[in-house]
């Protein structure tokens, strides 16, 4: 592929290499092989982007470092070179025999040895045989004695002369060699440079063709991707247009779904508005059904409270009775479906066919009530033409008159007889009150436990509540009305075991019951029959004692341990007692009865007075077994009554009540004489700091709001004076109530303001 330069043919001898650095780089390094035939044989570099003038320059600098190699390479000979003896073989002759032969042949020297770095021979050298004898001979003497540089040169004179010789003829042949080596550097130079640009041009031809190759391949292959790129376009395109046809299959589904929806979504919203409508008409009925069911209700016991009053006109009632049979039974019967209906009114399940029952048993108690008025017209016109047969037929029986006044005397000496066996038998069941008042009299002559004109006060409730019970004491003591009792009872304990704040209508409710009850009207009792307190003449009386003696033991059970709840149930109270004055007489003679430090007194002991009537009296209750209740329950329910009286205290009046002009039944005057009261005697441990700290945590404030700068004095002349008089009678661990008392008078006297109670009712609550 590259041309060659013809040499000598000879043994092939080691592959000799000369690196030459490039210009430009200190990497890149050019290489000459040297083989047998002695063919220069350059390492190209690879094929790059270089020009041809570059390759020139690589090449220039190939050969003047190959000079200068084969110049060091010529300077090695100079050890091989000894001294010689003088004679015909000195170096003089050999120098003139070397002149006299021919040139060296320099194209067929071995470059190889020439360049190498082994010691340069010269039996290698193609010489003549003449020159060649001399060298040989030259060369034997050597053998013995080899030259070194580094040895300073004989000391004869004639060894001088010789080396200068040697190293002329040295010069000469290496500038000989030198000029042959460059021509034939030149010449090799310029063929691999012409070998160069065949190659180069041939490459180029190559590439021009494998481009052409490449051109037609990607040519082809690109036609080939078209071909492809068109059918997946094509494709695609029936693709998009098959998921485009069932996109707007999918949207008609979805319009006519969503149209659909719409429709559904429109009935259901019309359904919707008419049920509302419907429902708002069912309530708007329901209510007008309540109220006309209501006004029913009353108008009903309108009616018959009527019957009542025509029942007491009549003057034979078993006549009547006989005559009216029918229609009592027919009124029970609808006394229980008015219950039920008022029972369904309260739960709101009434509907128009109970209004259209409601108002036909109107019109049957209507019709009722004129069967009852007029059998008892006809049995009173009856009675009262007997009567006039009797004045007619009184002169037939004068002559019996004798006979019937002996009958009535006799009849008066039982009578006198039996009035006598009561009154003792009266005096009998009054010596233990009788007792009871005369310890309370007692009780004036000490000031330091009751104030005189608060005692006269409680007695004269004391002594009205005595008179109460006494006459009711045939109700009492008649065992054929036990039954009438125990509905007494029914028709007091449920509506005020019912009481709570829930809101003005429940208040409304129980009100109304109790009024109905202590007017003698017909009140709900168990199940669905109505009951009438008025079946007994000291039904009602009976009635309103129960009821305050009620209220009295709520105080003790239920606002001792609900505080919050003492204010419903004063609410209630305020309100009978302003249209029932002697309930409200009832209700503090019970009050002083059960707790008299309300009055307040501190009954002392009297000579030969029991433990158990003295701690009676001062309000403590036994066992069965005969134990007195323990110090706390005890605190505890004098707590709850106490709470329960201030609550009365502080209670608007219902705003109809204020519009009527009537006046608070248990004014503020009352609390104000209770404190000072309290204040002027001397405390008693554990019960004065207890009920202190009840009425001001209940009544302070309103007493604070009323009364202002009195009050603060009032509760400094607490802190000052009677508390440390309460420390000194506390005995040590029962100090629970004095610390409850000391803790509010310093929060309030710092804040100069007293908070009200929790559970207050509002203002205008009803």
């Amino acid at each position: 592929m590259f041309p060659v330069v013809k040499g000598t043919t000879k043994s092939p001898s080691p592959v000799s290499m000369i690196k030459i650095k490039s210009p430009k780089s200190d990497i890149k390094v050019h290489k000459l092989y040297f083989n047998e035939t002695s063919k220069i044989t350059p390492e190209l570099p690879k094929r790059g982007n270089n020009s041809s003038i570059h390759n020139e320059d690589k090449i220039t600098q190939a050969w003047n470092k190959l000079k200068i190699n084969a110049l060091s390479k010529a300077i090695a000979i100079v050890p091989e070179v000894g001294p010689c003896t003088i004679g015909p073989k000195s170096f003089s002759a050999l120098i003139s025999d070397f002149d006299k032969s021919d040139a060296v042949d320099i194209d067929k020297v071995d470059l190889s040895e020439a360049v190498t770095s082994t010691p340069f021979k010269p039996k290698n050298l193609n010489v003549k045989p003449k020159m060649k004898a001399k060298l040989g001979t030259l060369a034997e003497k050597n053998d013995s004695n080899t030259f070194d540089d580094s040895e300073s040169p004989p000391a004869e004179d004639h060894s001088c002369d010789e080396y200068k010789e040697i190293e002329a003829l040295r010069k000469l042949c290496l500038s000989k060699v030198e000029a042959q080596v460059e021509r034939c550097v030149q010449k090799k130079t310029s063929d691999i440079l012409r070998a160069w640009q065949e190659y180069d041009e041939k490459t180029k031809e190559k590439l021009l063709a494998y481009k052409i190759e490449l051109d037609k391949e990607l040519l082809l292959r690109i036609q080939e991707q078209n071909i492809e790129a068109r059918k997946v376009m094509m494709e695609s395109k029936a693709n998009a247009q098959l998921k485009v046809r069932e996109l707007e299959q999918s949207k008609s589904d979805h319009e006519k779904k969503i149209a659909e929806t719409s429709e559904r979504i429109k009935l259901i919203e019309q359904q919707r508005k008419e049920l509302e409508e419907k429902q708002k008409q069912k309530r708007e009925e329901l209510k007008q059904c309540i109220n006309n069911i209501y006004k029913i209700q009353v108008a009903y016991g309108q009616k018959y409270n009527q019957i009542n009053e025509i029942t007491k006109k009549c003057r034979d009632t078993r006549a009547l009775n006989e005559r009216v049979m029918g229609e009592l039974s027919e009124l029970k019967r609808m006394n229980e479906q008015i219950l039920k209906l008022v029972d369904k009114s309260k739960e709101g399940k009434v509907t128009l066919i109970d209004l259209k029952t409601a108002e036909t048993l109107l019109q049957q108690i209507t019709t009722v009530g004129e069967v009852f008025a007029r059998h008892t017209d006809e049995i009173n016109e009856a009675l009262r033409i007997s009567e006039e047969a009797k004045k007619r037929q009184q002169q037939e029986i004068e002559l019996k008159t004798k006979q019937e006044a002996e009958r009535q005397q006799k009849a008066q000496e039982a009578e006198r007889q039996k009035k006598a066996q009561e009154e003792k038998e009266r005096t009998n069941k009054e010596q233990p009150k009788n007792k009871r008042h005369e310890n309370l009299k007692l009780a004036l002559d000490v000031e330091d436990c009751v104030d005189a004109d608060c005692l006269r006060w409680h007695l004269e409730k004391s002594l009205m509540l005595d008179d109460c019970e006494k006459t009711l004491q045939p109700l009492l003591n008649n065992d054929s009305l036990k039954q009438f009792r125990f509905d007494c009872q029914k028709v007091v304990n449920v509506p005020v075991n019912a009481i709570s704040p829930l809101d003005d209508l429940h208040l409304e409710d129980k009100l109304y019951k109790l009024t109905r009850m202590l007017k003698g009207e017909a009140v709900p009792c168990a199940g669905n029959t109505l009951f009438l307190p008025t079946g007994h003449p000291l039904g009602v009386l009976y009635c309103m004692n129960l009821l305050a003696k009620k209220f009295v033991k709520q105080g003790e059970h239920v606002v001792s341990s609900k505080p919050e709840a003492a204010f419903a149930i004063a609410a209630v109270i305020v309100a009978l007692w302003v249209n029932f004055p002697q309930f409200g007489d009832l209700l503090l003679a019970h009050f002083h009865r059960e707790c008299p430090y309300l009055i307040p007194i501190f009954i002392p002991q009297v000579e030969g007075q029991s433990n158990e009537d003295y701690y009676k009296m001062l309000g403590y209750q036994y066992t069965d077994d005969g134990k007195v209740e323990s110090q706390d329950k005890f605190l505890r329910r004098m707590s709850g009554i106490m709470r329960l009286y201030a609550a009365i205290l502080v209670t608007p009046l219902k705003r109809s009540h204020v519009a009527e002009g009537k006046k608070h039944p248990l004014s503020m005057q009352e609390g104000w004489r209770w404190l000072a009261a309290t204040l002027n005697l001397s405390p008693r441990p554990d019960i004065s700091p207890t009920l202190l700290f009840d009425f001001l945590e209940v009544a302070g404030w309103l007493f604070y709001k009323t009364y202002g700068s009195q009050f603060t004095k009032m509760l400094q002349t607490l802190c000052t004076d009677y508390f440390p008089l309460i420390e000194q009678v506390t005995p040590d661990g029962c100090g629970g109530p004095v610390v409850r008392l000391k803790s509010f008078l310093e929060k309030i006297l710092k804040e100069r303001a007293v908070p009200p109670p929790t559970g207050l009712l509002p203002h205008n609550f009803w």
